[in-house]
């Protein structure tokens, strides 16, 4: 099976937003992929579908530092985490892949997150399985600090076109 990655859009952030929304997805691929790659001070990468801030959301997190590993499960949270503990800083950049998978069909919503960051030796590394507890298509996407806090760097959503 061939697969085709195309960009949809690209969002660049220079410290000017604490938030990215991609909004008017077309309906022409089988999975969605966003990157991210950012800094910010403070505060916790989320992820919310269509603007649903309702408690529609679950996630189970695996986590890793170099040191000691962890898991964790989140039931009926307003989103999905998509850092861990050591979070993103001014410094070390964080980098973040979130794929979506079956975004158009009548079924709960999965997503497959990673997140990276090296701290000097200090970083860790985390997975997330979430779901989104609602049978909509997603037509928004939307990536954001939970402290308000502005991010400097670029997202990209991407269509995954199976063939």
């Amino acid at each position: 099976m061939t697969t085709t990655y195309d960009s949809i859009a690209t969002v660049t952030l220079n410290n000017t937003s604490s938030s990215v929304t991609f909004s008017s997805i077309p309906a022409t691929f089988t999975d969605l992929r966003i990157v991210f790659v950012g800094f910010a001070a403070s505060g916790t990468g989320r992820v919310r579908f269509n603007g649903d801030s309702g408690t529609n959301y679950s996630s189970t997190h695996f986590r890793g530092n170099g040191t000691s590993a962890t898991s964790s499960r989140s039931s009926n949270t307003n989103q999905i985490w998509f850092n861990g503990g050591d979070g993103p800083s001014t410094t070390a950049p964080q980098f973040v892949t979130i794929d979506i998978f079956n975004y158009l069909e009548a079924v709960n919503k999965s997503a497959l997150l990673s997140t990276s960051n090296d701290k000097n030796g200090s970083g860790e590394v985390v997975g997330i399985v979430g779901m989104w507890r609602n049978t909509s298509a997603i037509t928004s996407i939307t990536i954001d600090n939970n402290n308000g806090v502005n991010w400097t760097g670029a997202a990209t959503l991407y269509g995954i076109k199976a063939a």
